[in-house]
């Protein structure tokens, strides 16, 4: 299923081929997620705004034309990624747009800098779409898991300060 929607390097829709990839294989799992139920309760209009929210977040640069037409790649997704900047440990958050879970990654977090953005300044390779790949994996697994958000939630926290830490020693060998 591969798609030439990936360049090099795509700042408003990155790992575009790994979330087409991932969302394909999802349509034949009919297991309830969160982001579908609360997508039930959402406008068309308010399910687009918050998928152009995610292209903005991604590369502030582009214009409103070029929000909306990166916005329309994410509609059909049932899974992809988006970068943000938050301070503290946590590597990764999900989110809802639309009736799309979006794992988005923290630019501040030493995984970021020190590996996510290494691996997949290209795309186009088998490890950046893997490294992509795991990514959305656990994305799909704790939108699965909604029930116990609470728990997911503080498992991702920890993951992400166990990562910063490890990282940080790593980086000082």
């Amino acid at each position: 299923a591969k798609d030439s929607a990936s360049s090099k390097n795509n700042h408003s829709t990155p790992g575009l081929d790994s979330s087409i990839l991932a969302s394909e294989v999802d349509k034949h799992d009919k297991t309830p997620t969160k982001t579908q139920i609360e997508a039930k309760n959402k406008s068309e209009v308010e399910k687009e705004k918050e998928l152009e929210e995610i292209i903005r977040t991604n590369d502030p640069s582009l214009n409103e034309n070029e929000v909306k037409t990166a916005a329309r790649k994410l509609k059909d997704l049932s899974i992809t990624l988006s970068f943000g900047s938050w301070p503290g440990a946590g590597f990764m958050t999900v989110i809802g747009a639309g009736e799309t879970a979006v794992a988005q990654l923290n630019r501040n977090h030493p995984f970021y800098n020190d590996l996510y953005k290494l691996i997949a300044e290209d795309e186009t390779t088998k490890e950046a779409q893997a490294l992509n790949l795991l990514l959305l994996s656990f994305v799909r697994a704790e939108n699965e898991m909604y029930n116990n958000s609470e728990t997911i939630e503080m498992l991702r926290e920890k993951w992400g300060s166990k990562l910063k830490q490890f990282l940080n020693e790593l980086n000082r060998m």
